[in-house]
C-alpha cells in the first residue's frame, strides 16, 4: 500500500473538461458579438458592460489549453484512437475554415462595403478616392478581425500526438523515424502563423483572407503549455522512478493513487503558472509589449478546472460526449443572428448619421 496516500479525488472527468471548454468558447465567441453591438456608437448600454466584455471576449484562449488537455490524456489512454480523433477535428477544422470564408466573401465584404460607401457617400455619390480606402479597409484591416479557428488549433495537437504516439506494424527504424519526426510539421506551421500574424498586423505583409483565416492569431503561450504537458504525460513512468527510486512504490500502483491524480495537476499548474509569468514579464519590454507578448495573463483562470481535473475519471454516459456538440451547434446559431443583428444595428446608425446631416444642411449649417 502507498505511503502518504490522499482522501481527496478529483472529480472532473475528460469529458466534463472538454464540455466546460465548450461552454467557455461559446461564452467568448458570444461576449464578443454583443460588445461588437454595443460598441456603435450612440449605444449608452456599453458604457456599463464594457470592462466585463472586454475580458469575457478573449476568454477562447482559455478554452484552448482546456481542450488540449483532454486530447493528450485522451490519446495517451488509448493511442489508436489518435486517427480518429485527427479526422474529426480535421472535418470540423474544414467546416469552420469554409464557413469563414463563404460568410467574409459573400456577406461580410459585400455588406461592409455598402456600409462604408453609404457613410461616407458626399451629396448623394461617393467620391472614386473613397473606393480606394474601402478596398484597402476590406483587403488588409478586416480580414484581421477573422476569430482563430479552435478546430484548427485541436486538429494541429492531434496531429502532433498522433506522429509521435501512433503505434506503427513496421520494424523498420528509419521509417518510424520519418514517421516521428513529422510531428515538426504541426510546429512548423504554428511557428509560420506566429511570424507571418505577427507581420501581418504590423501592416508588412498582405494575406489574402483565405490565407489570413488560415493563420490567424494564436498564443504562443498555449502550444508551449501543450508541448511540455505532453512530454511530461509521455514519460511520467521514467520521471518517477528517477524521483522516488523505491521499488517498494511500483509505479502500477502509484499510478492509481489519488495522489498521482493531483500531482498530474500540480505539474499542468506548474507549466502554466510558469509559461504565463515569463511571458508577463516579457510584456514589460517594450519591443516584445508590441508584438504580443504579455497578453496570457487570462490563462490562469485554468486553474480552478485543473485542480479538480482527474484525468484516470472514465467518461459514462452518452450525454456528456454529446453536449459539446450541442452547445457547439447553438454558438452557430447565437452567432448567425448576433451578427445578423450587429449589421442591421450599423445600418441603422448610418441611416440616422445621413438623417442628421441633411437636418444640418438644410438648416444652413
Amino acid at each position: 500500500m502507498l505511503k502518504r496516500e490522499i482522501k481527496y479525488r478529483p472529480f472532473l472527468s475528460p469529458g466534463a473538461l472538454r464540455l466546460i471548454s465548450a461552454i467557455i468558447l461559446s461564452i467568448a465567441q458570444i461576449s464578443m458579438v454583443i460588445w461588437l453591438n454595443l460598441k456603435v456608437p450612440g449605444n449608452k448600454d456599453y458604457a456599463n458592460l464594457a470592462n466585463v466584455l472586454n475580458y469575457t471576449r478573449k476568454l477562447t484562449y482559455v478554452s484552448i489549453p482546456l481542450m488540449m488537455v483532454y486530447i493528450i490524456n485522451k490519446i495517451s489512454k488509448s493511442k489508436e484512437s489518435s486517427f480518429k480523433l485527427l479526422i474529426k477535428y480535421f472535418l470540423f477544422a474544414v467546416f469552420l475554415f469554409l464557413a469563414e470564408i463563404l460568410l467574409y466573401k459573400f456577406i461580410v465584404t459585400p455588406f461592409i462595403k455598402v456600409l462604408l460607401s453609404y457613410a461616407i457617400e458626399v451629396n448623394g455619390e461617393t467620391p472614386e478616392a473613397a473606393y480606394l480606402v474601402i478596398d484597402y479597409f476590406c483587403v488588409s484591416i478586416l480580414p484581421k478581425f477573422m476569430p482563430p479557428n479552435v478546430f484548427l488549433d485541436y486538429f494541429l495537437a492531434t496531429l502532433f500526438c498522433f506522429f509521435i504516439s501512433f503505434p506503427l506494424k513496421t520494424k523498420s527504424q528509419v521509417k518510424i523515424k520519418i514517421f516521428r519526426l513529422c510531428s515538426l510539421i504541426p510546429v512548423l506551421y504554428i511557428i509560420t502563423t506566429l511570424v507571418l500574424n505577427d507581420l501581418y498586423s504590423n501592416l508588412i505583409i498582405e494575406l489574402p483572407y483565405y490565407v489570413a483565416a488560415l493563420f490567424a492569431k494564436r498564443s504562443y503561450v498555449i502550444y508551449l503549455f501543450f508541448i511540455f504537458y505532453f512530454l511530461f504525460d509521455k514519460y511520467r513512468e521514467q520521471l518517477y522512478h528517477l524521483i522516488i527510486r523505491n521499488k517498494n512504490k511500483p509505479y502500477e500502483e502509484f499510478k492509481e493513487s489519488n495522489r498521482s491524480i493531483l500531482n498530474n495537476d500540480y505539474v499542468l499548474i506548474l507549466i502554466l503558472v510558469i509559461l504565463c509569468g515569463i511571458d508577463f514579464a516579457l510584456g514589460f519590454i517594450n519591443v516584445l509589449s508590441l508584438h504580443g507578448f504579455g497578453n496570457s495573463y487570462l490563462l490562469v483562470l485554468c486553474i480552478p478546472f485543473l485542480l479538480l481535473y482527474n484525468y484516470k475519471k472514465e467518461v459514462k454516459g452518452k450525454a456528456i460526449r454529446v453536449m459539446p456538440f450541442i452547445v457547439y451547434g447553438i454558438l452557430f446559431v447565437v452567432l448567425f443572428f448576433g451578427y445578423c443583428y450587429l449589421f442591421n444595428t450599423l445600418f441603422d446608425y448610418i441611416e440616422l448619421l445621413h438623417q442628421i446631416l441633411e437636418a444640418l444642411s438644410q438648416n444652413g449649417m
